[in-house]
């Protein structure tokens, strides 16, 4: 570092931040070198958080248990990730709507297989395939036992569309689950589909709910006054 006092590095390359201001940090290996400019700045806790998307998705395969440690291990406020339910009613941690760019699977559901047979399906997509070669599918139970022992926060989006119609059941065992757990207060329950967002917050009790919305000029008066969500 060329100003140790804003960031200084240890033996191991780990960089600390210590007081705002710019700096540069140079790395020497193979005959090369490489020049980093950075920038550090404070962002008060409480004013704005800071939110895992799927976990560490840019070192580990989103939505599995490694992104989501590597999330707790680095003090993310919120760790993110989306349900939808398997062929046998299961619970469990997907973003995309098909199994195609994470498993290759194209023209696949979460819907077509069952709890098991989504475990013994193989990772083919997302970073860090390399070192972490073994990850498999969460269920939410798995993802909510491990946010119980750490101090980030859940952020949990309501993703498959049928929780708001065939499989609205399933919300109040999202909700019994979150409960169990001791997580009712901490966590954030999101959906970018009104109807899912609006049916929990019918059984709703303690946790803060947020309506996912694309358009950034969303201006619907009538829907902010009739609901005590958040709008994301």
């Amino acid at each position: 570092s060329d100003n140790p006092e804003i960031v200084s590095i240890d033996d191991q390359g780990n960089v600390t931040a210590h007081k705002e201001g710019y700096t540069e940090i140079t790395a020497y290996g193979r005959g090369k070198t490489a020049r980093l400019g950075l920038e550090v700045f404070s962002v008060p806790r409480g004013i704005k958080g800071f939110t895992a998307h799927r976990g560490v998705r840019k070192l580990a395969p989103e939505n599995t248990m490694a992104a989501f440690k590597l999330a707790g291990k680095y003090g993310f406020d919120y760790i993110e990730t989306d349900i939808q339910v398997t062929k046998d009613k299961k619970l469990v941690l997907f973003h995309d709507n098909t199994l195609k760019r994470m498993y290759g699977l194209a023209d696949k559901h979460i819907c077509d297989y069952t709890l098991d047979e989504l475990k013994q399906l193989k990772l083919t997509g997302g970073n860090g395939l390399k070192t972490y070669p073994d990850e498999k599918i969460v269920t939410f139970e798995e993802y909510l036992a491990y946010m119980s022992t750490i101090s980030s926060k859940p952020m949990i989006e309501l993703k498959d569309p049928t929780l708001s119609d065939e499989n609205k059941d399933q919300l109040a065992v999202i909700k019994n689950m979150i409960d169990h757990y001791g997580l009712a207060s901490k966590a954030r329950v999101t959906s970018a589909i009104l109807d899912n967002i609006e049916a929990y917050e019918a059984i709703n009790e303690e946790s803060t709910l947020a309506y996912i919305v694309e358009d950034p000029a969303f201006d619907d008066l009538e829907l902010l006054q009739k609901h005590h969500f958040l709008f994301s």
